[in-house]
């Protein structure tokens, strides 16, 4: 029998589509562990309980051990903290747990000696490790700024001797929020600030011939953290290092919000190469942060294959030992993650304005939330689809409405027609596209279209529709690397109809689509007057790649580009996110399918309503705000409240606050230099009391735990930031 050959869907991916490979990085190891080069991506968490509490960190470790974690840090504000490593370590290597633990420590450079003893990675914050925050402006000289390095190359250098003296790894890693006052007057809070923050702590580890080295780049803002590890490899590259990338959002929150977040800040620099090792910090139980992980891995598969690898203790290299690979025609790693931008917020791509119904898109308005319908002839629209178009032109309900029929090609015109038409009853104002074949408007073999009566009544009820692109080839498994002169016909055929029409046009665009395919078609519509074109990118194998050529392919076309993504998951936020923060989309439609895939355990899902959540990622990408941001951190053994119980009342008062952003921090750690850019500050300050601050600035001290929530409302009013909660059915969309 003759053999059968696979072929993988992302063979069928045109070649002008880059392919990323993984950024080339040393091995560090970690204990029985090695991160960085060809290894699996490796997956952590943090433990919340006291570190003194022994029974309780042991009992929190072996849970993290059972959900599949192979590396677990633990919080030593203190020597006495950092002591107790040692009878953690000793009741877990008496359970048989050779788990290896990392040190987290901030402030107290005698705690980090003392955990060098006991663990095999040592955490320090460069941001508080010799230097302070006090949030005061000053001018700093060179001499000056000279000075300062050396007195924090005295106070680091002891660490430093211990760590490679015991074969110890550190983790060099730089929170957007805690920045010195030194590296703040000279950079400013930016990414430049974050990046170099850490490098002078790297250089201080090479003058000692020392390289067992992980770096991070945290921020609660993931497009200031995707900024800041793009330029760091950057800065890597060019000083010759290659130390390993540890990926996360921190401060995420809990919930929907804390994994839109996370997956969009590591899946958006898994899936451009970067990153060795990840967290998904969670205001969650610490064992519900692993399956989160797992899952971006898992989504980020489709855009670098081996990026979904994680290690566990003794687990076998899951890649090539000879290096990064590449497939031909492919962009090495070292060449892809740099086309990327580096800006925290890059301009958004110059696109034409189309003002449908009223609902204008593109241009300067805000990116839109599409849902699509799919009706069937024979049934009744469902409850929930009614509901969802009853909220219509309301606040985050849809913008926009495309729809699909689910019957043969030989449902009627008239059918299809009835029935746009109740759907029209429903939203009379907002913009509809019919997502329709070829066959619809110009029949099969032909390249004129035929306007029947029941085809022009159908034409009247929508804006614009939404066509697959015409292919010769669709029969074949290969992909065409542009339009045959059949092809151009047939399209500039459906051009001319829409622009005489008055509709607009947007061309779907499958995967195995070349992205110059579209300039071709964009062509097509500028020769014939027509308005700008939509292209809306499907999801599937090198979705992110794909609409990033795309992009390039239209740099000098004013065209909009519409996301998909599926409503599964990570892979949403992933996919839709790493393009929003690169600038990227006018609009973005989740999918549902037969299920919708929950995310892992944490009783988190995407329920039934991908409206919620498509805002939800406009949020988190910072490009669109429609109700209050919550900037909470994961708790650790320096906390002073119960994180969840306070984050979930707060959340409960105050999720309907448009745009204004809360943080809530479990101690002064986190505190007021972790908030960036928070509007109001919840911070524990002791035992049952709360810090409240109105910005960086403190305003109330030590309030009582059980005053604090009230106490905070009372501030929102004060300040103007509060409003009472919404009639659900009677607030316009904005």
């Amino acid at each position: 029998m003759p053999r059968t050959e696979v072929v993988s869907p992302i063979d069928l991916i045109p070649m002008e589509v880059p392919r990323p490979t993984r950024f080339p990085t040393r091995e560090v190891r970690i204990g029985p562990l090695t991160v960085g080069g060809q290894h699996p991506i490796l997956i952590q968490s943090m433990t919340i309980a006291d570190t003194c509490d022994t029974d309780a960190v042991v009992s929190e470790i072996r849970q993290l051990h059972e959900a599949g974690c192979p590396l677990v840090r633990v919080t030593a504000p203190s020597i006495k903290d950092a002591e107790n490593l040692a009878e953690i370590k000793k009741r877990l290597r008496a359970d048989h747990i050779d788990i290896p633990l990392v040190a987290d420590i901030h402030f107290t450079p005698n705690a980090a000696i003392e955990a060098a003893r006991h663990v095999e990675k040592v955490r320090v914050n460069p941001g508080n490790y010799a230097d302070r925050k006090k949030f005061q402006v000053f001018e700093i000289s060179d001499k000056e700024y000279r000075a300062e390095l050396d007195r924090i190359r005295d106070r680091f250098l002891p660490l430093v001797h211990k760590l490679k003296e015991r074969d110890v790894a550190l983790r060099i890693g730089t929170n957007h929020g805690s920045l010195s006052d030194r590296i703040m007057n000279r950079y400013g809070d930016t990414p430049e600030g974050m990046v170099e923050s850490a490098l002078e702590f790297v250089r201080i580890c090479r003058d000692e011939d020392y390289h067992q080295i992980v770096l991070s780049m945290k921020s609660s803002i993931p497009s200031v953290m995707i900024a800041a590890y793009r330029l760091l490899a950057h800065r890597m590259t060019e000083e010759g290092m290659n130390y390993p990338l540890h990926l996360g959002v921190t401060e995420a929150g809990n919930g929907l919000e804390g994994r839109i977040k996370s997956a969009i800040g590591i899946g958006s620099l898994l899936a451009s190469g970067l990153g060795d090792t990840i967290r998904v910090s969670l205001t969650e139980d610490s064992e519900h942060e692993i399956p989160a992980c797992s899952a971006i891995l898992e989504a980020s598969r489709d855009e670098i294959p081996h990026s979904r690898a994680r290690a566990r203790p003794g687990s076998a290299t899951a890649f090539p030992t000879d290096g990064p690979t590449r497939t031909d025609g492919a962009e090495p790693a070292s060449e892809y993650w740099r086309t990327l931008p580096l800006a925290t917020a890059p301009t958004r791509r110059t696109t034409a304005s189309w003002d449908l119904r009223g609902a204008p898109l593109g241009g300067t308005h805000p990116i839109r939330v599409e849902l699509r319908v799919t009706l069937a002839v024979a049934s009744p629209l469902d409850s929930l689809t009614r509901s969802r178009l009853s909220r219509a032109g309301r606040d985050r309900g849809p913008e926009l409405v495309s729809i699909r029929f689910d019957e043969a090609a030989t449902t009627s015109v008239e059918d299809r027609t009835k029935k746009v038409r109740e759907l029209r009853a429903l939203c009379p104002a907002t913009p509809l596209l019919l997502e329709s074949s070829f066959d619809t408007w110009i029949p099969a073999g032909g390249t004129h279209p035929v306007l029947t009566p029941d085809v022009a009544a159908l034409l009247e009820l929508v804006d614009g529709l939404s066509v697959a692109v015409p292919l010769a080839g669709t029969g074949s498994a290969l992909p065409r690397a542009d339009v045959t002169d059949w092809d151009r016909k047939r399209a500039t055929a459906l051009v001319r109809f829409c622009r005489d029409a008055g509709r607009v046009l947007r061309w779907r665009l499958p995967p195995a689509l070349a992205p110059s395919t579209a300039h071709t078609l964009s062509e097509i519509a500028r020769a014939e007057g027509a308005p700008a074109s939509g292209f809306l990118c499907e999801p599937g194998p090198l979705a992110i790649a794909r609409a990033r050529r795309l992009a390039a392919a239209l740099a000098d076309r004013p065209d909009l580009i519409f996301l998909e993504a599926p409503c599964e998951g990570p892979e949403a936020p992933m996919l839709a996110g790493a393009l929003l923060c690169d600038g990227i989309g006018d609009g973005i439609c989740l999918t549902e399918g037969p299920r919708p895939t929950p995310w892992p355990p944490g009783g988190v899902a995407w329920t039934e309503e991908p409206l919620a959540s498509t805002y939800a990622i406009l949020q988190a990408c910072r490009v669109r705000l429609t109700r209050a941001e919550f900037i909470a951190c994961p708790s650790c053994g320096r906390t002073q409240f119960n994180l969840q119980s306070t984050t979930a009342r707060i959340r409960e008062r105050t999720s309907h606050l448009r745009g204004v952003k809360i943080a809530i921090m479990g101690c002064i750690v986190n505190g007021p230099g972790e908030m960036a850019d928070a509007h109001f500050g919840y911070v524990g300050s002791g035992p049952g009391k709360v810090d409240l601050y109105v910005g960086k600035e403190r305003v109330e001290r030590a309030v009582p735990e059980a005053e604090a929530p009230d106490r905070l409302i009372r501030l929102l009013q004060t300040h103007g930031a509060w409003v009472e909660p919404p009639d659900p059915d009677t607030v316009p969309s904005t």
